[in-house]
């Protein structure tokens, strides 16, 4: 169900056709300059509703759940509504799988204690609904793809993922490495995205990540 090599084949084999030939599959530019426009583009509308007004605490929150929300601000960009929103959980797997390979691992890249599977894993747990995050992991776990102990920590994360407390958004941080490159990533690269209220964010940041 979940074929990671395909859509790696898939970029490989769009980067060296030629576009005169036919209309590619995707049509999206995916070049690492335009996956970061679209990154700061949500980053800038995310600043909007953050207010100096606000206490620590529900600022915190407003961050962290809008930073949970940057693979599926990827999955739009780089996938078909028609597939992540389809009520068939394989073409949803495929969808975001995409979203994965040639929009995720482009822009905040691999993890380097965490294999590029295991790191598909935790996208999955991050991003995907949790209906289908508890269908996938059950359908992964009964073709032994994933072992029980594997199975149980990332339902463990999907626990956390659905709280909204500074606790959980902390520890999601330190279990879920798809998040863990997420805030690493926006934190190098705040001085560069020409937002009015980067030193709340940055300061919102390193305060829920536990970094002076």
């Amino acid at each position: 169900m979940i074929d990671l090599s395909f859509w790696e084949e898939k970029k490989l084999q769009n980067s060296k056709e030629n576009r005169g030939r036919g209309r590619p599959e995707n049509n999206r530019d995916l070049d690492e300059d335009t996956l970061e426009k679209v990154i700061f583009d949500y980053f800038r509308k995310v600043e909007l509703i953050i207010t100096k007004r606000q206490r620590i605490d529900a600022r915190t929150t407003t961050i962290a759940r809008k930073l949970k929300k940057v693979p599926d601000c990827i999955l739009k960009y780089v996938s078909s509504k028609c597939k992540y929103k389809n009520k068939n959980i394989d073409l949803v797997a495929e969808s975001y799988c995409k979203a994965f390979v040639l929009g995720f691992l482009p822009y905040f890249g691999s993890h380097p204690d965490v294999s590029k599977f295991d790191l598909f894993l935790d996208f999955i747990v991050l991003s995907f609904p949790e209906s289908k995050v508890k269908i996938t992991l059950n359908e992964l776990l009964e073709a032994k793809s994933l072992s029980r102990e594997r199975f149980d920590g990332l339902s463990s994360q999907l626990k956390i993922r659905i709280s909204a407390s500074k606790a959980s958004f902390h520890k999601l941080y330190l279990c879920n490495s798809s998040f863990n490159l997420i805030i690493t990533k926006v934190l190098t690269n705040l001085s560069r995205m020409n937002l009015s209220k980067e030193d709340i964010i940055e300061k919102t940041l390193k305060n829920l990540i536990g970094v002076k």
